[in-house]
């Protein structure tokens, strides 16, 4: 089996990386619009998504 051959694993955990990313983004733009301040959205997505502090910034800065 080739290295790069489609699997259905690839598949799942292609699409569970996809569902985290939009629930990132989403969880971001809430909190951006009940104006909490960015040291405030840096800890809930290290609290709730395990990321570092780069990690959060990252999203934030998207």
């Amino acid at each position: 089996m080739a290295k790069d051959e489609f699997t259905m694993d690839n598949f799942i955990a292609l699409k569970e990386q996809e569902a985290r990313e939009e629930g990132i983004k989403i969880l971001v733009n809430s909190l951006k619009d009940l104006d909490l301040s960015k040291e405030s959205i840096i800890s809930q997505l290290q609290k709730r998504y395990n990321l570092t502090r780069e990690g959060a910034l990252n999203y934030l800065n998207k």
